[in-house]
């Protein structure tokens, strides 16, 4: 005759291990879904939210790029347009007749170099191996040697500096539209994963409660496994 005493605590034993063995790897990954069997449409749905986050990420990262190649190239036209300020000033100063030609000489010197830092400016600003400006600037023949080759400098120097103040509202424009574009996307990013978070993220102090539960429903069992075994003798008896 078979005696069977003790299989249904057994049974409820390796149930609450097994359980306990989950909680037990959710506790120690931090999530509450480690794969399909946890909860295959969670899974699902917490995957697709990883991919767009890391597709908002290389976004926010490129538009990251963009706003630093627009601060690069207004940085460049600030620079030059502080220089074309200091060419205005030395026309306006050659254009005064209490000048003369030595006087011009020596002012000319200093704007013919000024010049050409302005090309070395507009030649040397890149960023990523990109070059940002385009030097649509007619200086070049601009002339303080004499009086009214100063007065004609004045005019050429004052549509340069309106040409500069174009192009830096240009850059201030993209810049502030790449902000705007990047701060939408830290957001999306930012509320995609508290999203993932509450989908797949487990609650440590729930958790440890429950795993504390079950290791006390584990025990429990065992004790009357051990219960049941010791109780078979006296079983035994009364069947003879």
């Amino acid at each position: 005759m078979a005696l069977n005493i003790g299989s249904g605590s057994l049974r409820n034993y390796q149930n609450n291990t097994n359980s306990l063995n989950n909680t037990a790897k959710k506790l120690s990954t931090g999530y509450q879904i480690n794969s399909a069997a946890d909860d295959a449409a969670g899974l699902a749905i917490s995957q697709k939210m990883r991919t767009q986050i890391t597709a908002d990420q290389a976004r926010y990262q490129n538009t990251q790029m963009e706003i630093s190649a627009a601060r690069t190239g207004d940085g460049a036209l600030s620079s030059i347009q502080d220089t074309l300020d200091r060419m205005r000033n030395l026309a306006m100063q050659s254009s005064s007749g209490i000048y003369g030609d030595t006087e011009r000489s020596m002012l000319q010197k200093e704007f013919s170099q000024l010049q050409s830092q302005i090309g070395s400016v507009f030649e040397g600003t890149n960023f990523n191996g990109k070059e940002l400006l385009t030097n649509d600037l007619d200086i070049g023949g601009l002339s303080i040697a004499s009086q009214d080759g100063a007065m004609s400098a004045l005019e050429g120097l004052s549509s340069a500096i309106d040409a500069i103040s174009s192009q830096r509202s240009d850059f201030g424009a993209q810049q502030n539209r790449a902000q705007y574009t990047a701060d939408g996307l830290m957001t999306s990013m930012i509320n995609t994963q508290d999203a993932e978070s509450e989908i797949r993220d487990i609650d440590m102090a729930l958790a440890a409660m429950d795993n504390t539960k079950k290791q006390i429903l584990q025990q429990s069992s065992l004790f009357m496994m051990a219960q049941a075994n010791q109780n078979v003798p006296t079983v035994m008896q009364f069947l003879r």
